[in-house]
């Protein structure tokens, strides 16, 4: 027996010391190797031009629309391994093609290429628009790719022109071309309500302020409606930011007359309506607008019917009116100037809503009462002012605000450590 286990042992030996010179050997035949075919960073497609005619377009004669005959019918295979070939060279360089055009020209005829053999499939579109315009930074050869999606998978799906309205709308600033794209993608059957709310948005930033405000109501009501929270948490918000804009824009237009005039911007927003600078425009009775459109949801008015009711019809007013007084916020509260402590004004001061404001001082005015009893505590007395705290000098860790938010100085007591805000003085 024990004769027997011995050979097994000296078997056992023989067959790790013949496997591992097997291994070395292989390895080092390995390593020897020299593939006939080296790596290439991307799959190159030039473009090819039809010479006999000078009007040719190079982009219509590309060499992606003759792989479909190369692919002698098996278009969907191929396009799957064009589509394998482009995410490895994307993976192992062509995430800096902004930094060679050459490159950024290969990957983009090679996503002609798949989607010339495979038209519906939706993901190269969307990953050649993002590999194209956000990675190669060329915004309008991706739009033009996701332009050949949205005409071969029209109403198919939202995402493609979804995709092409933010670069209209961020990149290009076409706002008009970016409400386009929003109404191909509404068009789609699997458009989510969210993307209708961005024609909304578009509205606002051209300066259609009535059109902006009349839509975010409608959302707001069928939210109301829906019982959907977190749709009317965002139609309120929006509300409010239209209403801002719309009058602010009204002020700005009037500041500027009133720099024509004086040659300077003026130290209060009452000079505006002093010298009749608002001119008979249109506006929003911002309380009205709220009760109106709490209203209406209370009794769960139809969408369309309450819509009317709070923006008014020729017989019946809302709360959209004519004026030529100085325009106020959604609370009916008057906007402020930031930074006008200074006269004369040598640059046109900043207007803000009294909310924001107000929003922005309270924790200012928290952060150097707080400072102010420590300051007792260490020292036994107030400071003569809050300068004197040492988290208003300069290099202090925690750098306290000097005046508050809209440009004045704070309102103290050195008597009774009292601190406050002259714009806000009930804070």
């Amino acid at each position: 027996m024990a004769r027997r286990a011995f050979w097994v042992l000296i078997l056992l030996v023989w067959f790790a010391a013949a496997g591992r010179e097997i291994y070395r050997l292989q390895d080092y035949q390995i390593g020897k190797l020299e593939y006939a075919r080296p790596y290439r960073d991307s799959l190159a497609l030039p473009q090819v031009v039809d010479r006999d005619r000078a009007d040719s377009d190079p982009a219509e004669e590309e060499l992606p629309q003759l792989v479909s005959v190369m692919a002698l019918g098996y278009d969907n295979m191929v396009a799957s391994v064009l589509w394998m070939r482009v995410i490895q060279a994307f993976g192992a360089k062509l995430q800096h093609v902004r930094e060679n055009p050459r490159e950024l020209q290969a990957i983009e005829n090679l996503f002609w290429a798949i989607t010339e053999l495979d038209p519906h499939f939706i993901e190269a579109y969307k990953f050649g628009n993002f590999v194209i315009g956000d990675e190669g930074g060329d915004q309008q050869a991706a739009l033009k790719l996701l332009d050949r999606g949205i005409v071969h998978n029209y109403k198919r799906t939202f995402s493609l022109p979804y995709e092409a309205v933010f670069i209209t709308l961020h990149d290009l600033k076409n706002y008009k071309m970016a409400r386009y794209y929003v109404r191909l993608a509404m068009r789609a059957p699997d458009c989510p309500e969210y993307v209708e709310r961005i024609e909304n948005y578009i509205a606002l930033k051209r300066g259609n302020y009535e059109i902006a405000l009349d839509r975010w109501v409608r959302d707001d009501i069928e939210a109301a409606l829906k019982d959907a929270k977190h749709i009317l948490v965002v139609s309120r918000m929006q509300l409010n930011n239209t209403v801002n804009q719309w009058h602010i824009s009204i002020i700005k237009a009037a500041m500027e007359r009133y720099f024509e005039r004086h040659q300077d911007y003026p130290a209060r927003l009452e000079q505006l309506e002093a010298d009749d600078l608002i001119g008979q425009v249109r506006q929003v009775n911002g309380p009205r607008l709220m009760q109106l459109l709490n209203g209406v949801e209370q009794v769960r008015m139809p969408a369309d019917a309450a819509v009317d009711v709070v923006m008014g019809t020729k017989d019946r007013p809302g709360c959209v009116f004519e004026s030529n007084r100085l325009p106020r916020d959604l609370l009916g509260e008057s906007y402020l100037l930031v930074d006008n402590a200074t006269i004369p004004q040598q640059q046109e001061p900043t207007i803000s809503d009294r909310l924001s404001m107000r929003r922005r001082t309270e924790p200012a005015l928290l952060a150097i009462r707080r400072r102010l009893d420590d300051y007792r505590k260490a020292n036994g007395r107030w400071p003569a002012a809050p300068g004197d705290l040492p988290e208003m000098q300069p290099g202090s860790r925690e750098l306290l605000e000097a005046d508050d938010p809209a440009g004045w100085p704070w309102k103290y007591n050195p008597a009774t450590g009292k601190v406050s805000s002259y714009v806000f003085p009930e804070l």
